[in-house]
């Protein structure tokens, strides 16, 4: 079927030295299916938390659709190191809670853009720099990138827990949402906190 994405779908090593990589995964069809999904293809995606590349068969392309949302408080701003900063300097004791509640929603969104950024374009950037990454391994080893590695793959693990709080907070503003003892774990100081700031809704 070929494939895109980097040439070697397994990889093991921490330095230049023990660096080792191949082709261990592939996706077979026969004649008849790759006429019924002509534009099928492969991805080789990029390796994060396994020692092994996840396959994707992508059956035809589709186009991404996108939706605007109001302002709502997310869950997932808690995450980020900056974030008491932004309340702190915002919000004022003195003036009522309401007047304090439309200043965060004027503020936050704005810090949402130049700071804390869209979850989904983190992620797709993570990835594809991660990508980039691991397809100069597949060539050459080097030390400097094997640690960049390391770095964004820690950068993605934050980056997937706070798309786990988007869906989580979407799914629970429709009342879907049942998780898991360790999902809830997670989750739930994060709402505590916001409660806290007055800042969550239903």
């Amino acid at each position: 079927m070929g494939f895109e994405g980097a040439k070697y779908t397994w990889t093991r090593g921490l330095s230049s030295d023990t660096y080792n990589s191949d082709r261990l995964d592939r996706g077979l069809c026969n004649l008849e299916w790759k006429e019924m999904f002509p534009e099928a293809n492969v991805i080789h995606q990029p390796i994060i938390q396994s020692d092994h590349s996840s396959l994707l068969i992508k059956l035809f392309d589709r186009k991404q659709l996108g939706c605007k949302w109001g302002y709502r408080f997310q869950v997932a701003w808690l995450t980020h190191e900056n974030f008491p900063d932004v309340i702190t300097e915002e919000w004022d004791i003195k003036e009522p809670l309401e007047d304090n509640i439309v200043k965060m929603a004027n503020v936050l969104p704005i810090w949402n853009k130049t700071t804390f950024g869209d979850i989904h374009r983190n992620k797709r950037r993570l990835i594809a720099r991660i990508e980039g990454i691991q397809r100069s391994l597949n060539i050459q080893p080097s030390r400097g990138l094997i640690k960049l590695e390391k770095r964004l793959r820690d950068d993605l693990d934050m980056v997937l827990q706070q798309e786990e709080l988007l869906w989580y907070q979407k799914l629970r503003e429709y009342g879907l949402y049942q998780g898991t003892e360790t999902q809830n774990s997670i989750i739930h100081p994060h709402l505590h906190d916001a409660a806290e700031l007055g800042l969550a809704h239903n």
